[in-house]
């Protein structure tokens, strides 16, 4: 028995096949887009904050030399990628105060990079990592040590004022301006103690607390203190310019 080809039944499964193939294909796809996407973008802001922070631990590097004036002036940069930049004097971000012996000393100067809701900080000589979650922890320490009964303060006066975003590329020229030293030798019972307001708070107060501080809440701050037979207070004054 003949049949017609237009009545086939093994024509129709073909095209039927080919349909279900397809969309197979279509389907695999949209899910590699879908579930595969964010793993890739989150890969790629991972490495992006990863080489920021690394960036910052050798900015921070550059910046002690010159303030220690090893060198007289460093070159440094870092490629934006997508998040801002800022460079300045703000209390909101940064805020310490150092009191001895009826003597004060402030600081308010910071770098911050910002990326999504991930921001990463040089403060005061140390660098700082803040979490989506708003978590954050210390990427390197600040030059403020206990040895002893002898107490090592560094605060460093960063006179500049950069504020840049996008895609571009942040030039950085830091040159050495002046040094001042101090050294305290507190009365018998009189503490030393250091006052922090801003966003890093917490993590500076971690590290103080480290060495030995204790830390009291206040409404707008916290203040930590500690009893101190020797205070050496350091300030670097350092020129940064893109």
């Amino acid at each position: 028995m003949r049949h017609s080809l237009l009545r086939s039944d093994s024509a129709v499964s073909e095209v039927v096949g080919n349909l279900l193939i397809f969309s197979i294909v279509i389907t695999s796809i949209g899910l590699v887009f879908v579930v595969g996407g964010p793993i890739v973008n989150s890969a790629e802001d991972s490495a992006k904050l990863d080489y920021i922070t690394s960036t910052f631990v050798v900015m921070q590097s550059d910046i002690t030399r010159v303030a220690y004036n090893q060198a007289p002036f460093q070159n440094s940069g870092l490629k934006l990628g997508g998040g801002s930049f800022s460079l300045g004097t703000n209390s909101n971000i940064n805020n310490i105060t150092v009191q001895v012996n009826n003597t004060n000393f402030s600081c308010s100067d910071y770098i911050e990079y910002t990326y999504k809701d991930s921001r990463i900080a040089y403060i005061n000589g140390g660098v700082y990592h803040r979490y989506p979650s708003e978590s954050a922890k210390i990427i390197s320490a600040p030059r403020i040590y206990v040895q002893q009964n002898m107490t090592y303060i560094s605060l460093y006066h960063l006179i500049g004022n950069i504020s840049m975003g996008g895609m571009g590329y942040v030039g950085l020229s830091i040159n050495y301006n002046s040094t001042q030293v101090d050294t305290f030798y507190p009365a018998a019972g009189q503490n030393l103690t250091i006052v922090l307001d801003g966003d890093y708070t917490d993590v500076q107060g971690r590290y103080l607390e480290d060495q030995g501080f204790v830390g009291t809440i206040g409404s707008s701050n916290t203040t930590y203190s500690r009893y101190a037979d020797h205070v050496t207070v350091s300030q670097y004054f350092v020129t940064i310019e893109d």
